[in-house]
Parts: C-alpha cells; structure tokens; sequence
C-alpha cells in the first residue's frame, strides 16, 4: 500500500461519502478529463507489438474431413508425415522428407 506524506492508510479507509445532495453539486466540478486518443495510441502500441513478434510454428496439419488421413509437415524439416486414423489413434503411414 502507498502512504503519501501526512497521509495515513486510515484516511483513505475512513473516507465517508457526501450527502446526496452534495454529490450532485460536487459531480460536474469533479469532471475527470480523458484524453481518448492517447489511450487509443497506448492500445494501439501494445497490439501491434505483441502481432509483431509471431510465434513459428512447428508443425503444420492438413487434413480433410471426408478422409481418415492427416498429414503433417515439419516446418524447420520439411518433413511430410502421412497418419491413418482408426478407432481414435493415428497410426504412421509414411514418411518423406
């Protein structure tokens, strides 16, 4: 927790809310002024950072739904794998590098 100078943590625990009617006069001179582009640019900044970096995949699968076969190409390798699915295991078929 932060304790500023002359400040205490049970002056920020014991604060007690204004009057209804004082929140309604007080609510428009205590306005919080935002500045919308800024965060947009912040926003903007740490998407493109984090699309900039791609993670390399390794693998790469093919398949298609009407057949039992998935291949798969390793991408630092080359290497192409033929499986057959049957009764939930892949099983290999070849292999080509």
């Amino acid at each position: 927790m932060f304790l500023f100078l002359g400040c205490s943590s049970e002056s920020f625990l014991s604060h007690e809310d204004p009057a209804p009617e004082e929140k309604s006069e007080n609510k428009d001179s205590e306005a919080v002024s935002l500045d919308y582009e800024r965060i947009r640019e912040i926003m903007n900044t740490i998407v493109n950072d984090n699309q900039a970096q791609p993670v390399a995949a390794h693998y790469q699968f093919i398949c298609d739904e009407n057949e039992r076969w998935i291949y798969r190409c390793n991408m630092l390798t080359g290497e192409i794998e033929c499986f057959s699915m049957s009764s939930n295991k892949l099983r290999l078929l070849s292999s080509i590098k």
